[in-house]
């Protein structure tokens, strides 16, 4: 700003004050206002010594740091002054991402790569999700990676799941396409192409993209099962089961070398011997692996199928493609996880019909827990934001404004999925009246946590396997949120609490969840 002639002595007077002031007691707010002071003289020099005093004695003070910005770039000091301005940034009480959307760019332009990412995933937290100015954060954090020669593919990984989170689907697909062209074998990228929504106009330019990387990485089964997937999405099945079957081929060269050397199947034609139904959010990943750490299982190119309440309808020879031919062979077991099963009207019908003799596992959680964990499982899959407490709220209300004829004839379309499918007992009185009880193991998921050599004991006696013991049993898919507050935790509490007990009568079984988390 301008300093008028008038002015210049009531200015000398304000610095004699804080001289003064410091000489008798330092302190950063005289300081600072020192700076300040000789700043509107234009005595930038003098101003910005000042302004270190200050940050010395209050290192975390956003306006010092951003009044020491303007001074050094009217030094000309450009890259001091980005970098002061990087440090307002980080102290901003409440940050206006208006202010510093440039910053992130400036401090690219230095190099400052790293320090550029930190800027935009603190202005994502606190934009508005789906704002244009999201938008452009967005364009400007993934100019930075593209620039950024020390980019790794876990970064773009993350602003993938960071584009997915805010419905940016289509951008989502790019980032995790460069986080393969950075590491072809990450399997993480993978698997996160299949939970993300993939639009028609993309697909294309998906299998070309799939296509093109097995150029040069023919043996990477995951790179065939995602090119499986989109063929599928494209309707182009038989091409699709071709690629499930070199993935599974691939798959067993590595982790059974001295099986592939074997004249084994190519093509699948018995059932899977085992499916894992759910619950979602439930640990149904974590047992999936530990299933498949059994020398004698082999299983599919990826968890989830989906096939008995999603794909149907694309055949039985499309759905065993998913599984090795050599599974077929005595002494050999293979099976799914879809934990959406548990919840489908339709599923049970349809396994029953096909392979009537299969062994289904079920993993039940607290439901308050499952519940709260969906909900952000969904909000980090780009679901539409609700806060969770609105959602509670109106699922309870249409839930308790259901007849005891809708509450026992679940379907996956007539609850709210963050508490209808913590509704266990609905679910598995409909799934036993296709079934026989010995056909279900029900295990607790906190048990599977707490002792789980004892639970996979259990699980591979279920399985007619001999029991294997492993050294290491990492929890897998873990979410993390929030704390929630007292009162959504109450209510849920209340609400599952009858039901809890009808489990329990149902099952003649203990669950202990009334106990609070």
């Amino acid at each position: 700003m301008e300093t008028l002639p008038d002015q210049t002595p009531k200015i000398v007077e304000a610095i004699k004050y804080y001289l003064k002031q410091i000489k008798q007691e330092p302190n950063a707010e005289a300081y600072c206002n020192l700076g300040s002071l000789f700043a509107l003289l234009k005595k930038w020099k003098v101003a910005i010594a000042f302004y270190r005093k200050a940050i010395q004695i209050e290192p975390n003070n956003a306006i010092t740091y951003r009044n020491m910005t303007r001074a050094l770039m009217m030094m000309g000091q450009q890259t001091e002054a980005v970098q002061c301005w990087y440090e307002a940034f980080l102290n901003e009480p409440t940050i206006q991402p208006e202010q510093y959307l440039t910053l992130g760019l400036n401090l690219a332009k230095q190099g400052q790569y790293q320090q550029a990412i930190d800027c935009y995933k603190k202005m994502l937290e606190v934009t508005p999700q789906n704002s244009p100015i999201e938008k452009q954060i967005f364009h400007n954090y993934q100019t930075v990676l593209d620039a950024n020669p020390q980019t790794t593919h876990q970064d773009y990984l993350n602003l993938g799941k960071l584009m997915r989170k805010s419905s940016y689907f289509q951008k989502a697909i790019i980032c995790f396409q460069k986080a393969i062209e950075k590491n072809p074998y990450s399997r993480s990228a993978y698997t996160a192409i299949q939970y993300t929504r993939i639009a028609p106009e993309q697909l294309d330019s998906l299998i070309q993209f799939y296509q093109k990387m097995l150029q040069s990485h023919e043996n990477n089964p995951v790179l065939w099962g995602n090119l499986g997937d989109a063929l599928t999405q494209k309707g182009e099945l038989k091409e699709a089961m071709i690629c499930y079957r070199k993935s599974n081929k691939k798959n067993l060269r590595s982790s059974h070398p001295e099986l592939s050397q074997q004249d084994n199947k190519l093509k699948k034609e018995c059932p899977p011997d085992f499916v894992i139904i759910g619950a979602a959010k439930c640990g149904t990943t974590s047992l999936y692996k530990y299933i498949g750490l059994h020398p004698q299982v082999l299983l599919p190119h990826k968890k989830e199928i989906d096939f008995f309440n999603k794909n149907y309808s694309f055949g039985i020879d499309w759905y065993l493609s998913h599984f090795p031919g050599i599974s077929d062979y005595k002494d050999f077991y293979t099976g799914e996880a879809s934990p959406n099963y548990l919840e489908s009207f339709e599923t049970p019908l349809r396994i029953s019909q096909c392979f009537p003799q299969i062994k289904l596992i079920v993993l039940l959680r607290n439901p308050v827990e499952r519940t709260i964990s969906w909900y952000f499982h969904m909000i980090n899959r780009g679901a539409k934001k609700r806060d969770l407490e609105s959602i509670i709220n109106s699922a309870i209300e249409q839930i308790s404004n259901c007849s005891e004829f809708q509450l026992h004839s679940p379907n996956t379309n007539q609850f709210p999925r963050h508490i209808g499918g913590s509704l266990y007992v609905f679910h598995l009185q409909h799934w036993l009246s296709f079934f026989d009880q010995s056909q279900l193991l029900i295990l607790k998921s906190e048990d599977l946590y707490s002792k789980p050599q004892e639970i996979m004991d259990e699980v591979f006696n279920f399985l007619g396997l001999a029991n294997y013991e492993n050294s290491r049993y990492p929890i897998c898919n873990v979410g993390s949120y929030k704390p929630i507050a007292q009162e959504v935790i109450k209510s849920l509490e209340d609400f599952f609490q009858p039901y809890n007990q009808q489990l329990e009568n149902y099952l003649n079984r203990k669950f202990d969840w009334d106990a609070k988390i």
